[in-house]
């Protein structure tokens, strides 16, 4: 698993959970919710969904 920054996407983070055919990423952003914090996930799917994070 990888987990770094999406580039040009300001406090948006990924992450790269298969590098099979298909790939698996996640896009998600840090939040808080109540008072504790929480990730906000945004979109799953395959390499495409860098397109628009």
């Amino acid at each position: 698993m990888r987990v770094k920054k999406v580039e040009g996407a300001e406090g948006l983070w990924e992450m790269t959970f298969s590098q099979r055919d298909p790939d698996g990423r996640a896009t998600w952003e840090w939040t808080t919710i109540d008072g504790q914090p929480a990730i906000r996930w945004r979109r799953v799917g395959t390499h495409d969904i860098l397109g628009n994070p």
